[in-house]
């Protein structure tokens, strides 16, 4: 396990969700890390930012891979229906993965 590994399963058994803002730039919730967490984002940065991208791709490769298979999913996108029992968590992950709210974030 590499130490971005390491990090990122700390943050995340904290509750903490890093998001990845552009190529540079990380953001947390505002006011939850600590000295320690903020020195080894920064010191990993580059690594961890690598990380939350693939996981992104992940997520958006199995949400995709589900919708465009399933004719339920595919209608509640055009805003007839609801998705079906399997789409509906896949969206509601999807959904909070691509579009997280930023309001109350810092960068790190």
């Amino acid at each position: 396990m590499t130490i971005a590994v390491r990090i990122l399963d700390e943050l995340r058994q904290a509750g903490i969700q890093p998001e990845v803002l552009d190529e540079n730039r990380l953001a947390v919730p505002a006011g939850v890390l600590t000295d320690d967490m903020r020195h080894a984002i920064r010191s990993h940065k580059a690594e961890l930012i690598e990380l939350l991208m693939a996981d992104q791709s992940a997520l958006a490769a199995r949400y995709y891979a589900h919708h465009f298979g399933c004719s339920h999913c595919i209608a509640a996108g055009r805003g007839y229906g609801n998705r079906c029992p399997v789409g509906l968590p896949l969206w509601h992950v999807f959904q909070s993965g691509v579009h997280a709210d930023k309001q109350h974030v810092q960068s790190a």
